[in-house]
């Protein structure tokens, strides 16, 4: 596939620009707007680049086959068109901008939201300084100097060892069985997956686009070992019970 030809884009010189502050101002308006243009182009090219690696690097069913001509369809259309629009001229023209409040964010340390965890913290006086160079007594505590940081852990995998209780008969009634308590409630039943664990899988898989190859190495680096192949078919699994929700996450069972 030759690569398209590209038109180098006509920036005017320095000695070239005007004088005139309202007709440097509409050049000014002209490049930013340029600018623009090629921002979008670029995330647009981004986004199509991310797809097209999920196609080939996501499951079997998903990869991209070499031999299309999807690359090619997609990105060189794009691309023309692009170097097309950015190697436009530049029309000096002037802009009136009308006059507008801006609003000021004042500066400050961070307001940490309630609902995260907070951890106190104490941090005593040396005890060399406790006591009173005055009357040689301990020195009371008036109140406390108080700094937030925010401070990072790692997720955790736990095991959950689940117990189920089972109960006898008491002498001579061992015709009454043994019973056992229930086994409980998961979204995918004989998974070695609990529901927190199955829920972070799909959050990170559809919400934070991770593809489970990823995820794969990440669970490997806790030393445990959960292949691709079974996170996805404990999404699969999961797929029929949470089709019960709605769009907006209403229950609809």
């Amino acid at each position: 596939m030759n690569a398209p030809t590209t038109t180098p884009i006509s920036i005017p010189r320095i000695d070239d620009l005007p004088d005139d502050p309202s007709l440097l101002r509409g050049v000014l308006i002209q490049v930013l707007q340029v600018l623009a243009t090629a921002q979008g182009r670029i995330e647009t090219l981004q986004n199509q680049v991310e797809q097209l690696t999920r196609r080939l690097y996501g499951r079997s069913s998903e990869k991209w086959d070499p031999n299309q001509t999807v690359m090619e369809d997609l990105l060189i259309p794009v691309l023309e068109q692009g170097l097309a629009k950015t190697a436009e001229p530049l029309v000096t023209t002037t802009i009136q901008v009308p006059s507008h409040t801006r609003k000021v964010t004042p500066h400050g340390r961070s307001v940490f939201p309630e609902t995260l965890r907070h951890e106190e913290i104490l941090i005593p006086v040396p005890e060399a300084e406790r006591l009173c160079p005055i009357t040689g007594q301990e020195r009371p505590v008036i109140g406390y100097e108080i700094s937030k940081k925010l401070d990072y852990r790692k997720p955790e995998l736990i095991v959950k060892v689940y117990k189920r209780e089972k109960r006898g008969s008491v002498a001579n009634a061992e015709e009454a069985g043994v019973v056992t308590a229930p086994v409980p409630d998961c979204l995918v039943p004989k998974s070695v997956m609990d529901t927190g664990l199955l829920a972070h899988v799909v959050v990170s898989k559809f919400e934070d686009h991770l593809p489970l190859y990823r995820q794969e190495k990440i669970f490997g680096r806790y030393g445990v070992a959960l292949s691709r192949q079974t996170l996805c078919d404990n999404l699969m699994a999961a797929a029929e019970p949470l089709s019960l929700l709605g769009p907006t996450g209403i229950w609809l069972g």
